[in-house]
């Protein structure tokens, strides 16, 4: 398969050689199948085909040696196999928070918006801060609706090992011009619970008329621990 996938002089060979490799799963990975497969990926010469059926071998293998390669590529030459980039990372897991960090911070909203993708479906409190990252530096919409979005839907655990890092980008976000943007921070924020409370009571207090309903909102929803930090 690895002589194929590197030698043949067809592409449809060599598509159907990465894809076998994939299926290998952690016995590809342990016999060396992740370097010929990156190699393909980042030849920009190759046919998109080959390079699509590469980045979802690399998935299956979810070698965390892939993540790095993977992102470069989703940065530099993902034309045609950037949902295949996505889904890849995606699987690879919590490996790939690191170098997807990188991205959501690139200068291209597209590489942000699909970084952000990728990190909201990797599972556990890892990509809880550079989600935070994207929401508070993103100046396209789209992406921060993705981050926002991504937080919302994470568990209170995976958010409240991160809390002091996530609650300001959490806040600033109440006065988002979006709205998708505003009611998911409103609902991060009340699931962060007690922890919070006190940076909602600024925003209350503050002049932003939207914000600080989106925080009285949150405050509620928090209940009792809210009740009595307001009574105090």
């Amino acid at each position: 398969l690895l002589a194929r996938l590197q030698n043949d002089n067809s592409y449809a060979v060599r598509r159907k050689a990465a894809l076998s490799l994939g299926l290998l799963g952690a016995v590809g990975r342990e016999n060396g199948a992740g370097a010929p497969l990156i190699a393909r990926l980042q030849n920009p010469s190759e046919h998109a085909d080959v390079r699509a059926a590469a980045a979802e071998a690399l998935g299956k293998l979810a070698d965390p040696a892939a993540a790095g390669p993977l992102v470069q590529v989703l940065i530099n030459s993902r034309q045609g196999i950037a949902d295949e980039l996505v889904r890849a990372l995606e699987r690879i897991g919590p490996a790939a928070v690191a170098p997807l960090a990188n991205a959501v911070t690139h200068l291209s909203a597209e590489v942000q918006e699909l970084a952000v993708r990728a990190l909201s479906n990797i599972g556990g409190p890892r990509p809880v801060v550079p989600l935070a990252t994207a929401l508070s530096t993103a100046s396209a919409p789209e992406v921060r609706r993705g981050a926002a979005e991504a937080l919302r839907a994470r568990a209170a655990g995976d958010l409240l090992v991160h809390v002091g890092t996530i609650v300001g980008p959490l806040t600033k976000a109440l006065s988002d011009p979006d709205w998708h943007v505003y009611y998911a921070a409103r609902d991060a924020l009340s699931k962060c619970g007690p922890a919070v409370v006190p940076a909602l009571l600024q925003v209350l207090g503050g002049d932003h008329v939207r914000a600080a309903h989106m925080a009285q909102q949150a405050l509620v929803r928090i209940g009792k621990p809210a009740i009595d930090a307001l009574i105090g």
